[in-house]
């Protein structure tokens, strides 16, 4: 009921309230880079990764090349690549240096089994490990 009276308040204002589970929602939206909507209609179908979060590894790339960040992309859990295909075009897109290296990592075989570690309990003695707690402000403990 709450929510009915929201959207019709918002509807009055001229606001659409559109979710996820509505039939029109856009998974991109359409005010992002045309380069991004086509390189997400090309990759974002072999990726578990949702738009928002590919378009956030575009934003990322453009960073880093505009920033002339030097180094390799890792990704590690690769599943099927979309993730690092958007990455790759990503790259071409904002005109990376060729000599970039892509690594990519995955167990192929899924996660170990989970094991339950027990850590070590251990005491120190007042005193032992410094005092590192000044109290509230800054101010040295009486």
């Amino acid at each position: 009921m709450l929510t009915g009276m929201f959207t019709r308040w918002l509807a009055r204002r001229g606001i659409r309230l559109v979710t996820r589970n509505n039939p029109t929602f856009d998974l991109v939206p359409r005010n992002v880079e045309p380069e991004f909507r086509e390189a997400y209609q090309r990759w974002g179908g072999i990726s578990t990764v949702p738009a928002d979060a590919m378009y956030g590894l575009w934003r990322a790339v453009e960073y880093v090349v505009r920033c002339n960040i030097p180094g390799d992309f890792v990704e590690c859990g690769v599943f099927r690549g979309g993730s690092t295909a958007m990455a790759v075009e990503a790259f071409r897109h904002y005109g990376d240096a060729p000599d970039r290296r892509f690594y990519l990592y995955d167990t192929f075989a899924g996660n170990s089994a989970r094991r339950r570690f027990r850590r070590p309990h251990t005491r120190a003695a007042p005193g032992e490990l410094g005092r590192t707690n000044h109290g509230r402000h800054g101010q040295q403990p009486a």
